[in-house]
């Protein structure tokens, strides 16, 4: 069996420009301040593909996986370029779902401007309000005060693993790639429809928001 992780990613992009909805270095299961609403309306289904074109994923409103499409078999036999791979479609069938909530609240074109700016240079990454003045660090100091005991982050989704048995995956809160665990000999000689219906099933994520 071979484990390769990864640390976690910063934040689904927005289809392929690179916004961040998350704080940067931050994903939702990594602190407590709500996502905005708007970034998580339901839109049915969105996919997307890695960018190197090695696999597609369908996913739903809660970011869980209904359709895996394996585009390029043998550049999906190695573990690192199947985690690679997996990733990658995660983030932009997630940025593709967030598109489409903000089309939806009409607000992409915002969103896009403001990641396009980022980009270029000319819109400079707001630096954090320090923690000391936050509402946040001022609601924990009167629970404190009164000895009511911080919120606790939630717990990530337990790993989930194939049918066969044969992959294991590890996703956050957030629906990103974490960890993954495959069998070597397998993965090297799976069919493409094996392949696709055991991510399918390792992509399972209970509790995604």
């Amino acid at each position: 069996m071979a484990r390769v992780f990864h640390p976690q990613a910063r934040g689904n992009a927005l289809g392929r420009r690179g916004l961040n909805p998350c704080p940067r270095g931050q994903t939702a299961s990594m602190h407590t301040v709500p996502l905005d609403p708007d970034l998580l309306r339901p839109v049915g289904t969105a996919e997307g593909a890695d960018l190197d074109g090695r696999l597609r994923l369908v996913i739903d409103d809660g970011r869980r996986v209904l359709q895996a499409t394996v585009l390029d078999p043998a550049a999906l036999r190695d573990p690192a370029a199947l985690r690679e791979a997996l990733r990658g479609a995660l983030a932009v069938a997630d940025g593709a779902r967030a598109a489409a909530s903000l089309r939806q609240a009409g607000r992409l074109e915002e969103y896009l401007a403001r990641a396009e700016e980022t980009v270029a240079g000319r819109r400079p990454l707001r630096a954090p309000t320090p923690p000391s003045v936050t509402r946040e660090a001022s609601r924990r100091r009167r629970e404190a005060r009164r000895g009511v005991a911080p919120a606790s982050p939630p717990p990530p989704p337990a790993p989930a693993t194939s049918g066969n048995g044969y992959l294991t995956v590890q996703r956050s809160v957030d629906g990103q790639l974490v960890g993954l665990e495959v069998d070597t000999a397998w993965l090297g000689a799976a069919r493409p429809e094996h392949l696709e219906r055991a991510i399918v099933e390792a992509c399972a994520l209970d509790g995604a928001r």
